[in-house]
């Protein structure tokens, strides 16, 4: 499969993996500030190009995500953010480590929240997923109703 050739000009949306990132282009000194993980903003490539080389930390430290693959590839860094979501990833969410619950979300592609979101409800349901501020983290994220859910289950 042949790489997708990106014009400096083409928008490109990049997510915070991480609370509070700032970014200023040394280009065209335009600033950019994610004040929570998961938020986005739109970068021209061109910027996301320079960033990738004159601060790599961005990406190599996961402080940002970028959703597209095709951007990945294109910048050579598809490998930093090959890890999916796995059963282990699952399983963090029956526990009580908030924390490490919402770092793993971050990484939750919008390709993926859809077969997440329907495992996240099941164990809700089964009674796996009982922590009430994973359930709340959750919600938030994903934008669902769990508590409704876990009513079910009681009854």
């Amino acid at each position: 499969m042949a790489k997708k050739i990106f014009k400096d000009t083409d928008k490109i949306m990049v997510k915070a993996l991480v609370d509070n990132v700032h970014y200023t282009c040394p280009k065209t000194f335009e600033y950019f500030h994610w004040e929570n993980a998961r938020d986005e903003q739109q970068m021209t490539f061109e910027q996301v190009k320079l960033m990738k080389v004159k601060h790599k930390n961005y990406f190599a430290n996961k402080w940002l995500y970028i959703e597209d693959e095709a951007v990945l590839d294109a910048l050579g860094i598809s490998d930093i953010f090959a890890v999916k979501f796995t059963r282990a990833d699952m399983k963090l969410l029956y526990g009580n480590d908030v924390d490490a619950v919402k770092k793993k979300l971050c990484y939750i592609t919008k390709k993926e929240e859809p077969e997440v979101i329907e495992k996240v409800k099941n164990a809700v349901k089964q009674g796996k997923i009982v922590n009430i501020r994973i359930i709340k983290l959750l919600e938030n994220t994903f934008n669902i109703d769990l508590m409704e859910l876990t009513k079910d289950e009681q009854n």
